[in-house]
């Protein structure tokens, strides 16, 4: 009988959806599919629908969280994926479009969408070829009352040493080698690709604190690389070769493999970044590892909205030079804003013209939730492991759930994906994602938590708690 009344209350909430719908309601029909979505789990059709009303109230971030949920649970005919496509074009994440087009099945209905990516992708490359020129980032030499951080390094009198100020734990070197490797390998015979290092602020710590190993590091910037190679000079690196390269230009025939690629705040501003994971795939050992960094959507909605806001006010035709002036005023209009803090405290704006330019004037960006980084991975056939870099309680939203009435036995029946994704919800602070991918097939080491524990650093449900 029960069972009766709840598919009956369904039904009703299904059938005054669809009127409202049908009458061009929206709002009513949102309101109606999203209890639904509450009360009916798992229900294709609801999820189908939810996401086209997000879609049409131009929610798109929404609509996209929903429909990557629909197909966690299956394979789906060529409308999911045409809409997903849709919700991306919209954001300008044409990767991620593309991607989904390339899933539809009559390849006609979406040519012209295809089209439309091709010259953006054409378009977005110039551009972020041009700002990286005109405007190198970190320019070292330019950051503000800081002093040169790898003088600060040479000075100190070159000692092997951990610098926790300046490296990040899931790139050390030291580290991947006694995580992810079996058989540990020596550090002469170690190769690294630093794939798109700008002006070494990152890659060159770690290449004077491991002298016998080979560095190449590439970026699509001259400018870049210039710098990069003045600072390699005052460092009197002899383990590091430059060169100007684009990501998507980096091949076995010319490069050969490494062990480990360094990719650190690179892959969220390639135009296709899926096709510059698979090159950098492509020229790793078979257990070599990726080890990135790149934007989290949560912790960045301030810098999101700011550069929407923008996008509305300039026109993408507008000169930089105009853009940076209105920009400078704005910021210095936030030291009042409270609003805004994550913008104001951000430490890009330390680095002059090229952190603010970085920051929210960057000719493109994106910005990833953990499911969308893994399926963008997967799209390349790699697994990916979170990192934290405090070493921090990574499960700490998920146990203070678990103590709440009604919540412990609906997290045992989440998978892997979801419960990252609820910690990611509900800390809303995360800023990035330090991760290290590697091709399926891939096994590492097997560590007890002690062992773990002692290496200091290891794979979590990252959420940037701070306890």
């Amino acid at each position: 009988m029960k069972l009766d009344i709840f598919e009956q209350k369904i039904q009703e909430l299904n059938q005054r959806a669809m009127e409202y719908y049908q009458l061009g309601n929206l709002a009513s029909a949102k309101d109606c599919f999203e209890e639904l979505y509450q009360i009916n789990l798992y229900n294709k059709n609801t999820y189908c629908c939810l996401a086209r009303v997000y879609f049409d109230l131009n929610q798109f971030d929404q609509c996209i969280e929903v429909l990557l949920q629909l197909l966690e649970m299956g394979e789906f005919e060529d409308d999911v994926y045409d809409l997903l496509g849709d919700a991306y074009l919209k954001l300008k994440k044409y990767s991620e479009a593309m991607l989904c087009y390339q899933r539809v099945s009559n390849q006609n209905v979406v040519e012209s969408k295809l089209s439309i990516i091709k010259k953006a992708f054409e378009d977005i490359e110039d551009k972020v070829y041009q700002q990286y020129m005109n405007y190198p980032y970190p320019n070292l030499w330019r950051k503000k009352g800081i002093p040169l951080d790898l003088l600060d390094l040479k000075n100190a009198g070159g000692q092997k040493r951990r610098v926790d100020k300046y490296i990040k734990d899931f790139v050390d070197i030291n580290f991947i080698n006694l995580r992810y490797w079996k058989k540990y390998k020596k550090l002469k015979d170690i190769r690294v690709l630093g794939a798109g290092c700008g002006t070494g602020e990152s890659i060159l710590y770690i290449a004077f604190l491991y002298p016998e190993v080979e560095f190449v590091c590439i970026d699509i910037s001259h400018q870049s690389i210039e710098i990069a190679k003045l600072h390699a000079k005052k460092l009197e690196l002899k383990n590091v070769n430059f060169i100007q390269k684009d990501i998507l230009a980096v091949n076995k025939e010319d490069f050969g493999t490494f062990n480990i690629i360094i990719s650190t705040g690179v892959l969220h501003h390639l135009y296709h970044p899926l096709q510059g994971i698979i090159h950098l795939r492509n020229v790793l050992e078979e257990d070599g590892l990726l080890a990135a960094m790149v934007y989290a959507t949560s912790g960045r909605q301030a810098i999101i909205e700011f550069r929407d806001a923008f996008s509305y006010i300039f026109s993408e035709i507008e000169q930089m030079n105009y853009k940076k002036s209105a920009t400078k005023s704005f910021i210095d209009l936030l030291q009042s804003w409270q609003n805004l803090d994550r913008i104001k405290l951000n430490p890009d704006l330390n680095f002059g013209e090229e952190g603010m330019v970085d920051l929210l004037l960057n000719e493109k960006e994106s910005s990833y939730t953990t499911l969308e980084l893994r399926n963008l991975f997967e799209g390349a056939e790699m697994n990916v492991d979170f990192f934290d870099n405090d070493f921090l309680n990574p499960l700490y939203p998920l146990y203070a759930l678990n103590t709440c009435d009604g919540f412990a036995k609906r997290l045992i029946l989440l998978n892997k994906k979801e419960k990252m994704r609820v910690a990611e919800i509900l800390n809303g602070s995360i800023f990035k994602f330090n991760f290290i991918a590697y091709k399926k097939g891939f096994t590492s080491v097997s560590h007890t938590v002690l062992d773990e524990k002692w290496l200091g650093f290891y794979p979590v449900l990252w959420t940037g708690v701070k306890l």
